[in-house]
């Protein structure tokens, strides 16, 4: 809080409080934040609400500002699915609340069985078959990056992959074994692990499912 002295007619002295912004309520709508409080303001040049991502702090757009309600963009950045908001007026910060993000994921649905090119749809497949009559084992490594989103733009980064046995599959197994963390771009392998007997096949498709990410606008990177 902080106050303002005034004089008047060098007899008098008053002293008008202005308060802090405070945050009462948080709701999301899918990708739209409302911010509820008390003491918002009007919007000024520097105002702003920031998100803080565990340490990433960004700026998010505004769809509306009054004094005692906010509206932001809830934006997807790849840097967690939670964030902890709070409001930057002319006079002071407020408190920060905790709301969870939209997640866009592509495919929306897990599939159970193998797709064919024509069925696969935005999902990302990989195939393997193996049927050698001596039987066979060993480690298939699968490559899931993708070029990361800039400002501006989206991008699919990797979020899961999951193994789908075939039809055909008989005496024979795969697993994984390694895999990225959620959100990257630059990714390390997917590592599936595959053993089959001799008298067995195996055949198998690694869905990867991605998210949809907004690339990061340095101008709305906070320090």
């Amino acid at each position: 809080m902080r106050a303002l002295a005034c004089g008047l007619a060098m007899v008098s002295i008053c002293n008008t409080a202005y308060s802090e912004p405070t945050i009462t309520r948080a709701e999301s709508n899918g990708s739209l934040a409302t911010l509820a409080g008390e003491n918002f303001g009007t919007r000024c040049a520097d105002c702003e609400v920031v998100a803080d991502f565990g340490g990433f702090r960004y700026s998010l757009p505004i769809h509306g500002w009054l004094a005692d309600q906010i509206t932001v963009q809830l934006v997807d950045i790849g840097k967690g699915n939670e964030a902890s908001l709070s409001v930057h007026s002319a006079d002071g910060t407020s408190n920060a609340v905790q709301l969870a993000l939209p997640e866009k994921l592509v495919p929306s649905e897990r599939l159970t069985k193998t797709v064919s090119p024509d069925e696969k749809g935005e999902l990302q497949v990989f195939t393997r078959s193996y049927d050698l009559s001596v039987g066979g084992k060993g480690t298939d490594s699968f490559d899931v990056s993708q070029p990361p989103a800039t400002c501006g733009t989206t991008a699919r980064v990797f979020d899961s992959a999951e193994i789908v046995l075939g039809r055909r599959t008989r005496f024979g197994d795969a697993r994984k074994i390694e895999s990225p963390p959620r959100g990257c771009a630059s990714c390390s392998p997917v590592k599936v692990r595959y053993y089959f007997e001799p008298t067995g096949k195996l055949e198998y498709q690694l869905h990867v499912y991605r998210r949809e990410v907004e690339g990061i606008c340095s101008e709305r990177v906070r320090p």
